[in-house]
């Protein structure tokens, strides 16, 4: 359970945080949209077929791991640190990027898997360290522990081990993916319609 804070002022930081969540989800989808835009009106020459694999694969990767994080996900009530959290504690930022640098390259675009990423990167890494700063509050040792073990974004090939308290048990649910579907099935849109570009280019 969420410890430590007292209950206005978690719930205050709960309110910010889903305010900022939107607004970066509203400057992620203007992006999306520029970027999608340009590859589409802008007659660009396409790039080889091993830059298409690799964007569609990065991609796909992101989006999968979206949808995995987002099932073992369990927002303001526990620590969660199983699934994907075993990895790396910031599976859905790293989902994001994949996602991102998978259109880029998708959309034939020359300087698009250089600037969107680090702006997106740019975007949400002061959002990763607010959380990791309000995650710190809520459980003390309890993260400060999981910290040590897991790295912030990307996975060091360590796979955190689970722990053996029954009460800590954590399991991936579809009910918090179907919640989210929408964004899953835009980008998964998003992903069908590069493809079908290329192809016809």
């Amino acid at each position: 359970m969420v410890k430590q804070i007292p209950m206005v002022e978690q719930t205050s930081m709960v309110e910010k945080r889903a305010c900022f969540s939107r607004w970066r989800l509203r400057l992620t989808g203007i992006g999306g949209v520029a970027l999608f835009s340009v590859s589409v009106f802008c007659n660009l020459s396409p790039w080889p077929l091993w830059v298409f694999v690799l964007g569609i694969t990065c991609a796909l990767s992101g989006l999968l791991l979206r949808i995995w994080a987002t099932g073992w996900l369990v927002k303001n009530e526990t620590l969660t640190t199983d699934g994907p959290y075993r990895l790396t504690r910031n599976p859905l930022y790293l989902g994001t990027l994949l996602l991102v640098l998978g259109q880029c390259l998708m959309s034939d675009i020359p300087w698009a898997p250089l600037l969107f990423p680090a702006l997106c990167l740019a975007l949400y890494w002061p959002t990763i360290r607010q959380e990791e700063e309000y995650l710190r509050q809520c459980y003390g040792a309890d993260y400060t522990a999981y910290a040590n073990q897991v790295p912030l974004l990307l996975p060091n090939g360590r796979i955190k081990a689970k722990s053996p308290s029954p009460a800590s048990k954590q399991t991936f649910e579809w009910r918090r993916v179907r919640r989210c579907y929408k964004g899953f099935l835009a980008n998964a849109l998003v992903i069908l319609i590069y493809a079908l570009l290329h192809l016809a280019r």
